[in-house]
């Protein structure tokens, strides 16, 4: 069996021996502070530059995370526990809103750019994608991002109220 699939099911921890319960069950100051967690939690094929002992997502994986609905909804899970992190929230329709908890001091929220490279990319590349949470997976804000659109530029997908 596969250490992800197991660590996504619950049965098994990751490479420092954590579970998923225990990290999403972390504060916001711990969330920010650990970083060797997010590669767990949104798993891509290529490796990591940042984390050596980050799994790599296989072909058999990626049929599991589609098929199995105890993954799926683990992986909801912990998207919604980032967008928690982030001051957001995924509404009924699937789009990304600001939450009551939202704070953006400089027109973006904290820790921006996890969202588009690591959290994006690994739940579109197990099925959540457009069909999986919406279509309205951007974020909007006051401020120009450096794609020049304005809040973060996600990927080509509509951002919310488009």
């Amino acid at each position: 069996m596969s250490r992800l699939l197991d660590f996504y099911r619950g049965d098994g921890t990751d490479s420092v021996g954590r579970s998923l319960e225990q990290i999403l069950s972390w504060d916001d100051d711990e969330f920010e502070s650990v970083h060797d967690f997010i590669q767990w939690l949104f798993p891509l094929p290529e490796p990591s530059q940042f984390n050596p002992d980050a799994p790599l997502l296989d072909e058999g994986e990626i049929a599991v995370f589609r098929s199995d609905p105890l993954i799926r909804s683990n992986l909801l899970r912990s998207f919604e526990r980032m967008l928690s992190f982030l001051g957001l929230g995924l509404a009924e329709d699937g789009k990304v809103t600001e939450a009551a908890n939202f704070s953006c001091p400089y027109g973006e929220p904290r820790s921006a750019l996890a969202v588009p490279r690591r959290c994006r990319a690994g739940a579109a590349r197990v099925g959540f994608g457009r069909s999986g949470l919406g279509s309205g997976w951007g974020w909007r804000g006051g401020s120009r991002s450096r794609s020049g659109r304005g809040g973060l530029g996600l990927g080509g997908l509509p951002a919310v109220g488009e």
